[in-house]
């Protein structure tokens, strides 16, 4: 109890300024007011806001429908709720959207007029949805092992199960990039309403090969081979599962594949604050990157443990990798899974040697026809065009309201 209640302490520290905290204990306070101006507030037909966990900033699924918007030059108003705290870098935005700050006054207008509110994350904190408007609940997980929300509610805190309930009353339209998630809306979500199986729009550029080789000349490593390595967060903050041999991988990797391999590092975002790490020359901290999709889209080579992002990866049909040398800790403490790791194309080690022979013994053809096998099993619905069905979904609804 005492090592969780300092966990939480440093995470207060590290991410949140006292001002920060007065302001939105003010904000939070103030929401009354909503209330009393949303009757007569508009609900503008052609007006997006969007969130990203909370803030964030600019990415995962409501960045790539933003940014199909703005490509298509397609008539709506576009305005991005910021947390300037969670932001840690400058915050990009398109000139086309609008930065919002998520505490404040203007926030609650522009909730009350939009008439699609889209998000990726529960919206705990914000003001009930008028009938007459939308909210798209992304999600940010796709097919993965990790049970959530209902199935994995022993792990949830009470206030999040309560405020989850609500928010899934509000939601008009969930989206899904395979029947697995489908199945968990429907299962554990506390969810009944409309699943638009449309795909992820977060994977559209990993079909896009004109965006991947800009962004690799952009970034600078059109000349390099690149493993990124993105493992998920552990709830006690722990360290230790991420004992990579950065060195032996690049040594197998460059044995196996040939070429001049470079490691991207990206811890969890949940993890970034609690890890202050040497790293050897050959290996770049992305953990600050705002987009892990570009990251993914220029990378030869994954490694993860448990985090669903290495079946969005699995859609280039690149080599991936499973490392999880705590896996039975990780099951008995953290999640368990909807299915097992071993039933996935990817082959699991649980050690540095382990992940070396996996390497080394990478057979490729194999490997893709267990891609194709997995990907029929969970019915994946990823092709590139998920942000264009989404947007079909909003101007259908724009003729009927």
């Amino acid at each position: 109890m005492l090592k969780k209640l300092y966990n939480k302490f440093l995470q207060y520290k590290n991410e949140k300024s006292l001002s920060y905290h007065i302001k939105r204990s003010i904000f939070l306070r103030t929401k009354w007011v909503y209330n009393f101006i949303s009757p007569f507030t508009k609900v503008k037909k052609n007006k997006i806001v969007f969130s990203n966990f909370w803030g964030r900033g600019y990415g995962c699924n409501p960045k790539y429908i933003a940014q199909y918007i703005i490509e298509h030059n397609l008539p709506f108003k576009l305005y991005w709720l910021i947390d300037k705290q969670k932001c840690k870098n400058e915050t990009y935005l398109p000139k086309e959207i609008k930065e919002v700050d998520i505490n404040s006054f203007g926030a609650l207008y522009h909730l009350s007029t939009a008439f699609v509110w889209i998000d990726n994350s529960r919206k705990f904190l914000y003001p009930p949805k008028k009938k007459s408007q939308l909210y798209i609940q992304t999600w940010h997980g796709n097919v993965g092992p990790k049970k959530i929300e209902k199935s994995a509610e022993n792990n949830l805190e009470d206030w999040y199960k309560k405020n989850a309930k609500k928010d899934s009353q509000m939601i008009d339209l969930c989206i899904s990039g395979s029947s697995h998630l489908t199945q968990i809306y429907k299962n554990d979500f506390w969810y009944s309403g409309q699943v638009l199986e449309s795909g992820y729009p977060r994977t559209d550029i990993l079909f896009n090969d004109t965006k991947i080789q800009n962004l690799k000349c952009e970034l600078g490593y059109f000349d390099k081979k690149i493993c990124i390595y993105a493992p998920t967060f552990r709830n006690n903050n722990s360290l230790k599962p991420y004992n990579l041999d950065y060195g032996k991988l690049k040594t197998s990797l460059e044995s196996k594949f040939g070429g001049n391999w470079i490691i991207f590092l990206r811890f969890h975002p949940n993890m970034i604050d609690f890890i202050n790490i040497n790293l050897p020359d050959f290996v770049v901290n992305v953990s600050q990157y705002s987009d892990v999709q570009e990251l993914m889209a220029i990378s030869d080579c994954m490694i993860t443990d448990y985090s669903s992002i290495i079946f969005e990866f699995m859609l280039t049909k690149r080599p991936a990798f499973i490392y999880a040398s705590d896996l039975n800790e990780y099951k008995k403490n953290e999640r368990s899974f909807y299915f097992t790791l071993d039933s996935t194309p990817f082959s699991l080690a649980k050690d540095n040697n382990e992940l070396s022979n996996n390497i080394i013994n990478f057979n490729n053809i194999e490997y893709k026809k267990k891609i194709i096998a997995f990907s029929n099993k969970m019915h994946i619905f990823d092709d590139g065009k998920s942000s264009e069905r989404i947007i079909n979904w909003i101007e259908q609804k724009q003729i009927g309201r």
